[in-house]
């Protein structure tokens, strides 16, 4: 199919297949760097997270400051998934 701009829309999931796997990537790298400038020092370390199960995201964390983090970074991983659901909705076709 092709929209107004005369783009076909298996431009676009490809463009959006692209991006993932560039994100997957940016985030292995992110992972990597993080490994070894980490390496052997002594600290306090906190761990936290966010796991979205649909709408809903569930934070948790070890302490009050990483909750907080992570709390603010499930509304924007939220908004994020509501932008792309309108704009699915609406249509890219």
């Amino acid at each position: 199919m092709v929209n107004q701009t005369g783009i076909l829309w298996a431009d676009h999931l490809f463009y959006g297949i692209i991006i993932g796997i560039a994100l997957i990537f940016i985030g292995f790298l992110i992972i990597f760097i993080g490994m070894f400038s980490s390496t052997r020092k002594e600290g306090h370390v906190e761990t936290g997270g966010v796991i979205i199960i649909g709408p809903i995201p569930i934070v948790f964390g070890s302490s009050k400051n990483i909750s907080l983090l992570m709390l603010i970074l499930a509304i924007i991983l939220t908004i994020l998934v509501f932008i792309t659901y309108l704009v699915g909705l609406k249509g890219w076709m």
